[in-house]
């Protein structure tokens, strides 16, 4: 039982990595990937968990949905404050960064992938893998090739992660809840 729970607990720890060390660092490019992969995490926990009841399951998927919402909404306001001069950012190297951000995404990867019990358990670990592959890719072009390259970043995991959230909440969450109705 105590296993469990340590593993339920340690994808998050690759999220907390990154957000740390963004904030402290005021480096756009982990605080989106922390957000990202804390949205990913969320997500898979809604999708793979056994559904006690539909009901229960359109609350979860309202709830991620939300907080998908809301972390989108943070990041731009984190981008915004920043073009405003209320603090410079990026003060971390790209090999650094994409080293940190390298080991958040595996630590993530690794335990989800474990977490997984369906039969598509291949499937969903290539997708992850894929994902973590243009998130990498992605994080190194937008440090390699232009100074705003952090915060277009962050806009580009803003506009997946409300995009994510909005698809969550509205369609999955409203047709769990339509069909708790017919039952």
């Amino acid at each position: 039982m105590l296993t469990g729970r340590w593993s339920n607990q340690l994808p998050w720890v690759g999220v907390l990595v990154a957000l740390l060390l963004g904030i402290a660092t005021r480096d756009c490019i982990l605080l989106a990937s922390s957000a990202m992969l804390t949205v990913y995490i969320a997500r898979m926990h809604v999708e793979h968990r056994e559904a006690v009841d539909l009901l229960r399951s359109a609350i979860h998927c309202w709830v991620v949905g939300s907080a998908s919402l809301l972390v989108a909404l943070a990041l731009v306001a984190w981008v915004t404050a920043m073009h405003a001069g209320f603090w410079g950012g990026n003060g971390i190297g790209t090999p650094s960064m994409l080293g940190i951000l390298g080991f958040c995404v595996l630590t993530v990867g690794v335990t989800e992938a474990n977490m997984i019990t369906t039969s598509r358990r291949g499937k969903e670990f290539a997708g992850f893998i894929a994902f973590g592959v243009v998130m990498v890719t992605g994080a190194f072009a937008a440090r390699v090739l232009d100074a705003s390259g952090p915060c277009v970043f962050a806009l580009g995991v803003a506009a997946i992660t409300a995009t994510s959230g909005w698809q969550l909440a509205r369609k999955i969450g409203a047709e769990l809840a339509r069909s708790a109705v017919r039952i």
